[in-house]
């Protein structure tokens, strides 16, 4: 599988992992089904002059649901969570993210490094913790609420970042998730 890649210079990387290859012919022909009665073997006949005229046509008619049969996948790092949340309000296209609802290690993160900021001894795993997990994550929101009122807006952004909320190379942070786009 050939794969391309461009790295803008806020340290966000995206690749095209996968395409369509007739994407354009794919489109033309989905377009044409709307509208024509013709048989199947003459639509995915249609010559490149026609493919260009029936896409042309999706723009005219304002009619871009043909536009969804032509896929192209991406491999998306570096975005931060509320980019991809623009990203991810359009009907258009399918994602799929590190879901932070599903994976407390980000807010685990942040947490620790509030911690560390505030001079705490708080556990790094929860099932490492006297009490259980219950008591991990009520030591973890009390840090982060004690961090929210106490430490310098420097610090609180090495904990946002933490829980990457802004892009890593803003905060001047290495690593993170990565979201895979399919459009």
């Amino acid at each position: 599988m050939a794969s391309y890649r461009v790295e803008a210079s806020l340290g966000i990387s995206v690749r095209l992992l996968e395409y369509t290859v007739e994407g354009e012919r794919i489109v033309a022909v989905a377009s044409k089904v709307s509208l024509s009665r013709s048989p199947a073997e003459r639509l995915l006949s249609i010559g490149e002059e026609e493919v260009e005229k029936w896409i042309l046509e999706t723009f005219r008619r304002q009619h871009f649901s043909p536009w969804e049969h032509s896929v192209y996948t991406f491999m998306v790092e570096g975005l931060s969570r509320v980019a991809s949340h623009q990203l991810v309000r359009h009907r258009v296209a399918s994602y799929t993210q590190l879901s932070h609802r599903y994976s407390e290690g980000y807010l685990r993160e942040a947490a620790l490094k509030a911690c560390e900021y505030l001079g705490l001894n708080c556990p790094p795993k929860p099932s490492e913790t006297e009490g259980g997990r219950k008591a991990a994550y009520m030591l973890y929101s009390q840090a982060l609420e004690r961090a929210a009122g106490e430490l310098s807006d420097s610090e609180k952004l090495g904990v946002v970042a933490k829980a990457f909320v802004m892009p890593p190379s803003v905060l001047a942070r290495n690593g993170g998730g990565g979201l895979l786009m399919r459009t």
